[in-house]
């Protein structure tokens, strides 16, 4: 059996090129992480519950999804209800009064808006950047709730995250 040998493909990088670029690739890739030692980050859960609210009352509110920005995967609410994910609690004020029909302004901060009219689990496709754009970044996300039930209740809502930023 004779060797063959493939063609050799046009020089695109010098050796040392090439080194650096594989270096800097097996950096990306390995690198150590906050709270998971190295590599790829894990899907994790993250559980927001709301204070009571009346029939139809919303709440604004805040909680810390653990990194300055993540990929929301999946939402599951307990109950009917509406929440809106904002990346700076300004925009939360000033977006109160907008209803579900109305679509959030692009580029304003509404990260998302979901409805739900009983209890279930959203797939969030294609999936949604959660992040906060405080300066400096922490890991708060500031968020709208509604109780869209018939009944005073709390609502909670169980997200599934992976961090893309430490």
């Amino acid at each position: 059996m004779r060797n063959l040998r493939l063609p050799s493909p046009p020089e695109r990088y010098s050796q040392r090129d090439e080194a650096e670029t594989r270096r800097l690739i097996e950096l990306a890739l390995l690198r150590d992480t906050p709270g998971t030692g190295s590599g790829l980050q894990s899907r994790r859960t993250v559980v927001f519950t709301s204070a009571s609210l009346a029939a139809g009352a919303s709440v604004q509110a805040s909680f810390d999804l653990g990194a300055p920005g993540a990929v929301l995967r999946t939402i599951l609410a307990d109950r009917a209800a509406r929440a809106r994910f904002y990346a700076i609690a300004s925009v939360q004020s000033t977006d109160a009064s907008r209803a579900f029909t109305t679509p959030p302004p692009a580029g304003t901060g509404i990260l998302g808006d979901f409805i739900w009219l009983t209890s279930h689990t959203k797939y969030v496709a294609p999936h949604l950047d959660l992040y906060n754009a405080d300066d400096p970044a922490d890991n708060t996300i500031y968020i709208t709730v509604q109780n869209l039930t018939g009944s005073t209740s709390t609502v909670t809502l169980t997200l599934e995250v992976v961090s893309v930023e430490a």
